[in-house]
């Protein structure tokens, strides 16, 4: 078993003995309880220190529960009781952490494709299993190339990039994530297309 199996399982077997406080699903996460780990001792868990500290790490790292703090969603207990409110300075440092993942993504789109940015992010433990579970299928920039003949000299470079981001949002199943991801990618569709408008009103001029 790997040690990504060891987390996904750890983070199972706690979501199925406190229902309230943990989630598979990460769009459902409610900020924890500070030091929700001496609780989790408490209460008998037997689960290895190291390993616990790693498991929450990356739960507490991913899109949804950075948005819930965000939000201002209440601390909760393993009862999922509410026990405290999120500071401003928590809500900085998770918006904070929201914006450093849009710009890792932005920063590897201009190097890589859709998939391999996804990989990355998900490497990082930006995002979930769940917004990388299509990474099998082939790159839409290789699907653009066997259709380049059919586009306009001029818009070659648009259609692919197009294509890219339309690859890259298709594989996100996190509403959250798109929304953050969607500006991006097609950002740079938007700056390509401004490009050839200015080539051809050259041409015109």
């Amino acid at each position: 078993m790997t040690y990504r199996e060891d987390v996904d399982n750890i983070i199972e077997m706690l979501a199925a003995t406190y229902p309230k406080a943990f989630f598979v699903d990460h769009r459902l996460r409610l900020p924890l309880k500070k030091n929700v780990e001496a609780d989790l001792e408490k209460a008998g868990t037997k689960i290895d220190p190291y390993l616990l500290a790693r498991v929450m790490e990356f739960y507490k790292g991913c899109y949804g529960y950075n948005y819930a703090i965000y939000h201002g969603k209440k601390r909760v207990d393993l009862d999922g009781n509410e026990v405290e409110s999120v500071t401003q300075k928590e809500r900085d440092a998770a918006m904070k952490h929201i914006q450093e993942t849009k710009r890792l993504f932005e920063e590897k789109q201009r190097a890589d494709g859709p998939v391999e940015v996804l990989r990355n992010l998900r490497s990082a433990n930006r995002i979930t299993d769940d917004a990388v579970k299509k990474l099998d299928a082939p790159p839409m920039t290789t699907i653009a190339k066997k259709s380049v003949a059919a586009i306009a000299p001029e818009l070659t470079r648009v259609h692919e990039l197009l294509m890219s981001a339309n690859s890259t949002m298709l594989t996100l199943q996190d509403a959250a994530m798109r929304a953050a991801v969607a500006p991006a990618a097609l950002g740079f569709v938007a700056a390509e297309l401004q490009k050839v408008i200015a080539e051809f009103q050259r041409g015109a001029a």
